[in-house]
């Protein structure tokens, strides 16, 4: 493993650390520019502007108005756009606003290697643009899906308004933070990976 993403929140210090000690590159993900230039003060080596478009947790902020924002409020690092990005003409749209290439999530899990059901990858090929929404109901956070039962239900004027976030509170997230640093440690590095290759 090269490349470690992190998302909802810029790396702190001890983890950043962590993650370039092992020779590994950090990238942050980030829905507007403010995220973004938290990134950079915290270290990363590449920033994933990724428009509401993108399956998953996602900001407000359009790709095509985000990712040239970005590339321009983080100049000289790398900016790999994600938001909406599964055609080749998407690519050269990132390319042309600035970015130095793109990062693809939610056209991967339509793969016979990711983990969904051959149902749930129909349904995903078979979506449209309008066959999707934001919704707070898995995290507290604005995750992008496909709409169905469950999404409807969590619109309906009696439903809760949303779940709460697991890890808000900082003191929460140190316990993330120590997982984070035993998994970097287990991975095998680079060096390791072509000794036994």
């Amino acid at each position: 493993m090269r490349l470690i993403a992190n998302a909802l929140g810029a790396p702190p210090a001890d983890v950043t650390e962590t993650i370039k000690s092992s020779g590994r590159l950090l990238a942050g993900l980030c829905g507007e520019v403010s995220q973004a230039k938290k990134h950079v003060e915290a270290g990363v080596d590449l920033i994933i502007a990724q428009g509401t478009e993108g399956g998953g947790h996602t900001g407000e902020i359009g790709s095509l108005v985000l990712w040239p924002e970005v590339v321009e409020a983080v100049a000289p690092i790398p900016v790999l756009a994600a938001g909406g990005v599964g055609s080749g003409a998407q690519i050269a749209a990132a390319l042309m606003l600035g970015a130095q290439g793109v990062w693809t999530g939610s056209l991967w899990l339509t793969t016979i290697e990711s983990d969904l059901t051959e149902q749930q990858r129909g349904l995903l090929l078979e979506a449209h643009s309008r066959d999707t929404t934001r919704s707070t109901s898995l995290t507290g956070k604005p995750c992008r899906m496909l709409r169905n039962e469950w999404t409807k239900a969590w619109e309906m004027p009696n439903a809760p308004k949303h779940c709460h976030y697991r890890f808000r509170t900082s003191s929460q997230q140190r316990p993330r933070a120590v997982h984070a640093h035993i998994r970097i440690e287990r991975a095998p590095s680079r060096s390791t990976l072509s000794a036994k290759l």
